[in-house]
Parts: structure tokens; sequence; C-alpha cells
């Protein structure tokens, strides 16, 4: 055997066995900010995904409300995730010099603008708002608080970027009313809530591995739930090719659920943080074993135009924004999955109008028969775009979502507050395995 593909063999056993004794896979020591890219091509190869990724989240902006549409399509409500991601993407931008400070305030003008307008309790709003800004009115119903933190999370962002929004961002976050949530007799958390009735319901501990715990963070953070709620968490764990990690799991949505709120979050060295890496790595040997070329499961808008989210997660249908979630795991095998998707026409140009765009990738390609996302279909979604930007930004520029959210007040409240966090060193160790390429 060759002496390299021995080496390989021997990490990928080592990682299996490390899966299988810990249950978590453990996080060798190395720097605690993301190594560059292999070399100046790779850099440049995700810095261009990164501009195009952005050309696409502020094209479809409707007018009325400057929110961002859900899809390329126009069709439909957006929802509260999208608006989080839109501000903080919005934000980084221009932090990068891709728009300039008036254009962003004013985008994000707008946006509180409009949401000041729309029925609300105490800031908690709609999951689905309408864009056209025909209808501003609360609409009574269950809504998640999984759908609803990243909202806050963003204008967090927004006010770490542009002093001069501090203080409208303030006042909106400290009006949310994290304690209704919070059940102080059993120490649950409700996860759902009616603007209309001004109601809670659905008590749970919630999973340390779903998509509501920005949330739990932020609300233990504002000093309205007590610390020791993040100690009721349920760990219970799935298992897939020797990596266990914890549940919703895959057919709980995919990697985003374990990714999102680590998108703002610095999770590194934490039990989510290791959770999503032997996730992401369990992806990884699933491709291997099933023949696939390319990796990256997770909830997206398929090519037969279905949205494949809860138990409905298929190996044939791969979303490139799932595995740049990974990126700062994985480089090496995230950017050659990258450069593969592309092999099946996954960046070629949109066309509107006539007008031939460089968004990025498409959603999601069925890799047994190639099919991409066409004309018809929602051929992009602005949460998975997003993701995928924000993904690439903590990657390709030193942490810099991680540590403008990681500087906020509130944020560094939290983090002291809750012993997983407080605990960490300053410079925390990272996984920067070399596993084999597929």
């Amino acid at each position: 055997m060759h002496k390299k593909s021995l080496h390989r063999c021997l990490l990928l056993s080592a990682l299996l066995a490390l899966g299988a004794a810990s249950c978590i896979l453990k996080r060798p020591a190395s720097p605690a900010t993301p190594a560059p890219p292999d070399n100046a091509a790779d850099l440049a190869y995700l810095r261009q995904i990164q501009r195009d990724t952005w050309a696409y989240i502020d094209h479809f902006i409707a007018p009325e409300t400057g929110y961002p549409h859900d899809n390329n399509r126009r069709t439909g409500k957006t929802n509260t995730t999208n608006l989080g991601l839109y501000l903080a993407s919005l934000s980084m931008a221009c932090r990068l010099g891709y728009v300039d400070e008036p254009y962003a305030i004013a985008r994000i003008e707008k946006i509180l603008d409009s949401l000041d307008r729309t029925g609300n309790w105490h800031r908690l709003y709609n999951n689905w708002l309408d864009p056209s800004g025909e209808s501003f009115d609360a609409l009574p119903g269950p809504n998640n608080i999984s759908d609803y933190n990243k909202l806050p999370a963003g204008l967090i962002v927004v006010r770490q970027t542009f002093p001069q929004l501090a203080e409208r961002c303030t006042a909106f976050l400290d009006e949310i009313p994290w304690d209704v949530f919070y059940d102080p007799e059993t120490g649950r958390m409700h996860y759902e809530f009616d603007v209309v009735a001004q109601s809670v319901d659905h008590p749970v501990y919630f999973f340390r591995g779903e998509d509501k715990i920005l949330g739990h963070f932020l609300a233990i953070a504002s000093g309205k739930v007590p610390p020791d709620s993040w100690d009721r968490h349920d760990l219970s764990t799935e298992e897939r090719h020797g990596m266990r990690y914890y549940r919703h799991g895959w057919q709980g949505g995919g990697l985003f659920m374990q990714f999102i709120c680590g998108l703002f979050l610095d999770d590194r060295g934490t039990s989510l943080g290791q959770s999503a890496t032997a996730f992401a790595w369990a992806q990884i040997l699933h491709a291997r074993q099933i023949g696939a070329p390319v990796w990256g499961w997770s909830a997206c808008a398929g090519p037969d135009d279905a949205y494949h989210g809860w138990n409905d997660i298929r190996d044939e249908i791969v979303t490139p924004h799932a595995s740049a979630l990974a990126i700062h795991l994985f480089p090496r095998e995230v950017i050659d999955n990258l450069r593969r998707l592309e092999d099946y026409g996954l960046r070629e140009p949109y066309v509107e109008n006539g007008r031939s765009f460089a968004f990025g990738f498409r959603d999601a390609v069925n890799w047994k028969t190639g099919a991409v996302n066409g004309p018809g279909t929602s051929q992009y979604l602005v949460l998975d775009q997003a993701m995928l930007f924000l993904s690439l930004v903590n990657y390709t520029e030193n942490g810099l979502l991680w540590s403008t959210f990681n500087r906020d007040p509130l944020v560094q409240n939290g983090k002291a507050l809750i012993s997983e966090f407080s605990n960490l060193a300053d410079s925390r160790p990272w996984p920067r395995p070399a596993p084999a390429a597929l």
C-alpha cells in the first residue's frame, strides 16, 4: 500500500475508534482561528463563490418591505430566519467592501421600518411574513422559536457593525420576552408561540443538536431565563458509520440543523461543535459507502421542485450549502466537493429577463440522474445561499462573523453564564484531520 494511503487509512481507523469510544468526535489541538486554504487558488476560488453568492442574496429583495424573498421565483412569504441571515450577510458584505455603508444602512432601516409596522408580541413575530407589504397584520397560530431566533442574532450583528443603528437594535432586543418561553416548574422551554393570543406552548427539553439552541442561548444571555436550563438539554444521539452525533440528526433536517446556530455562535470546543464535526464526517463516510461522487445532505429544494426536509433527506439529492457549512472543519474535503458539484452545472449563470447573472450554486443536484434545479423551479433558496455565504465568510475572513457576534455584551454575558462556554480556553482546539478524499 502506498505510504500516503496507509497514513489516511490509519487516520480513518483512529477517527472511527474515537467516535465509537467517546460518542462525540474529539478535537485535536490546532489554532483557534480557521487555517487558510492550502493555496492561493483555493482562497480565490472560495472568495469568488462568496461574492457570487452575495450577489444572489442581495438581488431578490422586495422593494416594498426590504425583506429578502424566500426563493428566486419571488413567490410566497418569507421567513424571519431569512431576515436574520440577510441582516448578518449584509453586515458582512459591508465589512468586505461589497457594498458601502450608506447602502447597507438604508437596506437595514427599510427592514426595521417594515418590522415596526408589523403586528408583534413584544417583538415576537409570525415566522412567515409578507414581503409584498400588502398586509402587516399578525396572524393567529403557532410559530417556532427555531425560525425566530436568527432574527435577533442578525440584529446583534447589525449593532456591532453599525454603531449608528445600535440604539434602535438594542431597543428591539431588550423588548423580547424571553422569559415567557421558560417553565419554572419543570425547567423546560416552550418552543411555540402565538403572536395574536400572546401565549406559548409545547414545553420540552430542547435537543442539543437542533436549530432552537441559539434562541435558548440568547434567552439565558438576556438574564430572563436561568443558566442551568441549558444543562437540561436532551443529549440523545444517533449513530452512522461509527460516528455519534446529537439528534434530531440525519432525517431531522440534515447538517444545517447542527450548523446554523454555529454560524453566529462560535461553538468550537463545545459538545455541539464536536457533534457537528462527527455529523459532517459521517456524511463523508456515507458518500464513500454508497458510491456518491459528492456529499452534503441537508434540507433543500430538490430538482423535482419539492422541498426535501424533515424525514425526506434522500441519498440521491445533495445540496452545496451542506458541505460548505463544514468548511472550517474539513476544508480540503469541502473545497474538492464544491469543485465536483460544479461538474453538474450548479454554477451555470442564472438568466432573468435576458440578462445573465453569476449567483453561485443552485440549491441541489440529483447526482444519480444529473438533474439540477432548472427554470420553473426554486433554483435558489435565500436560506441556503445565506448559510453558504456566512460559512465561507467565517472561513476565508478569519472568523469575521464569529468575532462580530462574540464581542456583543449580550453574547459575552451568555458565554459567562453557560458553563460549557465559560470553561473554554481563549485558544480553543478544533479538529483539522486530513481524511482521504472521496
